[in-house]
């Protein structure tokens, strides 16, 4: 679980330096759709935690 927090605030982080959701997908070699929706929807609840 904290492996997943760890994930979403270096998202975050990258997000803020304004680098783009597509530029972190294929760096990651995921589809940006599915680490859009991880970052939006599922990690998000995770960290209220």
């Amino acid at each position: 679980m904290e492996e997943l927090l760890e994930i979403y605030k270096r998202i975050e982080d990258l997000r803020n330096k304004g680098v783009k959701m597509k530029d972190i997908a294929d760096k990651t070699n995921m589809p940006a759709s599915v680490l859009s929706s991880l970052y939006s929807s599922v990690l998000p609840p995770l960290q209220d935690r």
